[in-house]
């Protein structure tokens, strides 16, 4: 499976959380990216990363069916939130994620006392 760049600004997965079954787990760590039916053939079923991590094994042309059949449904029975951004806003999302984490990461430390720059810390 491919590892789409729109998953990288979703909460990540750190384990077990006996109070988040699976359901629960993959809407909070994925997101869809919303576009007309005619441009599918483009982002080739990776825009429907929600339905993607909830049945992978679903062929991708059936992935718009099952969001808009099952998934979304239930989603809104159970008041769930389904993450689903038009395409400008997930990639800024996505680059606002990435800089927040490139940010927090020169302030961690290794054994050594160096950060991830190998900068020698005073």
């Amino acid at each position: 499976s491919t590892q789409s760049t729109w998953d990288f600004a979703m909460h990540t997965y750190h384990g077990i959380d006996e109070q988040q079954d699976f359901f629960h787990s993959q809407l909070a760590c994925s997101m869809n990216v919303d576009c007309p039916k005619w441009l599918d053939w483009l982002h080739g079923g990776l825009q429907f990363q929600v339905e993607h991590h909830l049945i992978p094994r679903l062929p991708r042309h059936n992935l718009r069916y099952a969001m808009d059949k099952y998934i979304k449904p239930m989603c809104k029975k159970y008041r769930v939130r389904y993450h689903s951004y038009n395409f400008i806003e997930s990639n800024r999302i996505v680059l606002e994620t990435l800089k927040s984490t490139a940010m927090l990461s020169r302030t961690w430390k290794t054994q050594d006392g160096t950060n991830n720059l190998n900068i020698k810390s005073k």
